[in-house]
């Protein structure tokens, strides 16, 4: 009887373990209004639209995962911050263009919910349970089950917690209206650390 309960607290000691350890990693906020922001040349000057962005910020926040998912994928989640002094309401993206270094056809920008499915993790919600046999190897397994368990739970609640941030700060679509400053997150396809042109259309919106 007492090596029973010795292997139950075993068994309770790696779960525990299991949870502090868990390959999956907790979501942390990026918070895009408290970024520094870089600030492009061409908005160094008087302009009636001026832009700044950020790359690196899933990074930065210690969102290690879902920065190496831009990687793979070939696109960037960006804090960006846009001032229009325009007389003019502006609703972006349609109103706006985004050029690479070399300009050339404008760079694609994604709605959340494809910035979300490329990015999310998704590495244990795609494992089916163990079978638990009776007999010998039957704590291994229900061990392997529990750990199982404990990284959906935290993958679930990352992927929830990032989904969250994306409906509060997604700038894809917003309007901006005069005098107004708009600071948010956006998904384009591009490589990290590509340089980028931001633009306001000559046939802008007009309200």
């Amino acid at each position: 009887m007492r090596n029973h309960y010795l292997r139950n607290f075993g068994y309770f000691c790696i779960l525990i373990t299991l949870c502090c350890a868990s390959c999956a990693a907790r979501y942390h906020p990026i918070q895009p209004e408290t970024v520094a922001f870089i600030t492009l040349p061409d908005s160094l000057a008087k302009q009636e639209v001026t832009f700044a962005y950020r790359y690196h910020v899933l990074k930065d926040a210690g969102n290690r995962k879902y920065a190496k998912k831009e990687k793979r994928h070939g696109i960037s989640l960006l804090a960006l911050r846009i001032v229009n002094d325009r007389p003019d309401t502006l609703l972006f993206p349609e109103d706006f263009y985004v050029l690479g270094p070399n300009g050339g056809d404008s760079l694609n920008i994604l709605w959340a919910d494809m910035v979300y499915d490329r990015l999310l993790q998704d590495k244990y919600q795609k494992k089916g349970n163990y079978e638990v046999p009776l007999g010998r190897g039957f704590g291994d397994a229900m061990i392997n089950n529990m750990g199982l368990s404990v990284k959906r739970s935290t993958e679930k609640k990352a992927n929830e917690l990032f989904s969250q941030e994306l409906d509060d700060f997604y700038l894809v679509p917003c309007y901006i209206a005069p005098g107004v400053s708009m600071v948010g997150l956006v998904g384009i396809n591009v490589e990290r650390d590509t340089y980028l042109r931001f633009g306001v259309k000559e046939n802008g919106h007009n309200d």
